[in-house]
């Protein structure tokens, strides 16, 4: 069993750091020998630093037009990782909640210019 492993069966929900830049909070699903790492409703961490010391941060839809809830990266592109707070996990819960519930309700139609080959998607949210 990996480390990673063994965290994650106290802490499924990790703040990963990537080689880019980027910070994910994410359910982990599990991994692989070969250092494939599947996350379950990955969210992308943004965070603005305000001038007063303080930051802000909000989470957005990491791969936002993938058709699926599950994304598979490799553990190369991972700087570093950590269990994160219980005030975080729940943010993140919300986050991923308000999510499944927009996308529920948002019809997206698919249209391809024949002209230049682009797919053009048109998105209109329905409310309930």
């Amino acid at each position: 069993m990996s480390f990673l492993e063994e965290e994650l069966e106290e802490y499924p929900i990790v703040h990963f750091r990537l080689v880019d830049g980027e910070e994910l909070i994410s359910f982990v699903e599990g991994s692989t020998e070969t250092g494939n790492i599947y996350l379950s409703n990955p969210m992308r961490l943004n965070i603005i630093a305000e001038k007063n010391d303080h930051i802000t941060y909000y989470f957005s839809r990491y791969c936002p037009f993938s058709i699926k809830d599950e994304v598979c990266i490799n553990s190369t592109n991972i700087i570093s990782y950590t269990p994160v707070t219980e005030a975080i996990e729940e943010r993140y819960v919300q986050a991923v909640l308000r999510y499944k519930e927009q996308k529920s309700s948002t019809k997206v139609k698919h249209d391809q210019d024949k002209d230049s080959g682009i797919m053009i998607a048109e998105v209109s949210n329905t409310y309930h």
